[in-house]
């Protein structure tokens, strides 16, 4: 319980500096830029990762299968959409509102594990997620009206990056339940794997849109 806790505490940490990095980033360059330079700075942490426990596990091979690459692969694009609706409502509202309304990913992924992925939760976790999702709105100290709903650009974006990083998550879940190897060694070897294909498919994505420019 320890070790879940204080894992979970340094994703927070290290997803608000991350956040607040983009938002940064943002103000000098392109969105779709953006996107692709927090996948290709990330990319050598993974890699890295995963050579040292897959040196520290001394498994013989790692066999890939079809779920994995699935699985990997809509992780890999649910992720790039999710990161450019999150950059696009950072730069519309204030940071706080960007990153509460992609906070409600714990809520859709709950959600959409259970109606989807055959994941239930019981009924205190599915209160845990609830009052978790409402402490960071309210944190946010930001009052969403009705014609917010329907006008507000900030909050479309914020929940479309939500729903791309609940599905992301899902997807990357079973990629890693795909793998016969050891929790660290599983979650490494997604993290590589799905990082390189997104980090692809999002330059391909980059030089689509930018076709053209100097």
């Amino acid at each position: 319980m320890v070790f879940w806790v204080a894992f979970t505490l340094l994703a927070v940490v290290f997803q608000s500096v991350r956040t607040a990095g983009q938002k940064q980033i943002a103000r000098h360059i392109s969105i779709p830029a953006a996107t692709l330079v927090r996948f290709l700075f990330g990319m050598p942490f993974a890699i890295a990762l995963f050579i040292a426990l897959y040196w520290y596990y001394q498994v013989d091979a790692i066999t890939l299968h079809g779920d994995f690459f699935i699985g990997a692969s809509l992780a890999g694009v649910a992720q790039i959409c999710a990161t450019l609706c999150l950059v696009k409502s950072l730069s519309i509202r204030n940071f706080a509102v960007g990153t509460a309304l992609a906070k409600t990913e714990a809520l859709l992924t709950a959600l959409l594990g259970t109606w989807f992925f055959g994941e239930a939760l019981s009924g205190l976790g599915y209160l845990s997620v609830v009052l978790g999702v409402a402490g960071v709105l309210i944190a946010s100290n930001w009052k969403i009206t009705l014609r917010d709903l329907v006008d507000n650009d900030s909050i479309k974006y914020g929940l479309g990056a939500g729903l791309g990083f609940a599905l992301a998550s899902l997807w990357l879940r079973e990629a890693s339940l795909s793998l016969a190897l050891p929790r660290l060694l599983s979650a490494a070897t997604v993290l590589a794997g799905a990082g390189w294909q997104r980090g692809a498919c999002d330059r391909g994505q980059y030089r689509l849109l930018h076709r053209g420019r100097r």
